[in-house]
């Protein structure tokens, strides 16, 4: 998908194969080929096809594709929702209605999957390890309140331990 979208774009072989290699020789590729089983390849693969179907127009693979992202991780909704607001700020013209769907289906997924639906199984004795899901109780505004509210604890779950730190440094070296 990305070397059809970089061919259809650039015009340029070399080009493409160059985007094509990079994303192959990417650390987080060469680990999930190397480990059994990881959801990541899943949504890699559908977000790259989710890609190819709105650059080369293809409505229904589109959200099929969009449908299979969401349903590989918890974070995957995200994924799909930041692709939502690309659409949104880049492409207002042609894909405002498309953008805005994306976006909002999304995010009411995220809200849904991680404030509802992981609640429950971890009730049922489910060990969840991402998200703190100690508040069922708590509305998806009250909870997008909290985060704006309180920027900082937001900015400590993302850059509060080492190893958190060690991959968001060794991401970008990956293709350096």
């Amino acid at each position: 998908a990305l070397y059809r979208i970089a061919q259809d774009m650039g015009k340029n072989y070399f080009f493409s194969y160059a985007v094509l290699v990079s994303y192959l020789f990417f650390f987080g590729v060469q680990y999930a080929l190397d480990f059994d089983f990881h959801a990541n390849v899943f949504t890699a693969a559908f977000l790259a096809w989710m890609f190819w179907a709105f650059h080369f127009k293809k409505h229904v693979v589109y959200w099929i594709f969009f449908a299979l992202t969401l349903i590989t991780r918890e974070v995957a909704p995200l994924f799909a929702l930041l692709f939502g607001l690309y659409l949104l700020i880049f492409h207002w013209k042609k894909a405002r209605i498309q953008g805005a769907i994306t976006f909002i289906l999304a995010g009411a997924y995220f809200f849904l999957l991680v404030y509802y639906l992981m609640p429950m199984w971890q009730e049922a004795g489910v060990v969840l390890a991402y998200f703190d899901v100690h508040t069922p109780s708590k509305s998806p505004i009250a909870i997008a309140w909290a985060i704006l509210a309180d920027p900082i604890t937001m900015l400590q779950n993302i850059f509060g331990t080492p190893v958190k730190i060690r991959t968001l440094h060794n991401l970008p070296a990956s293709f350096g």
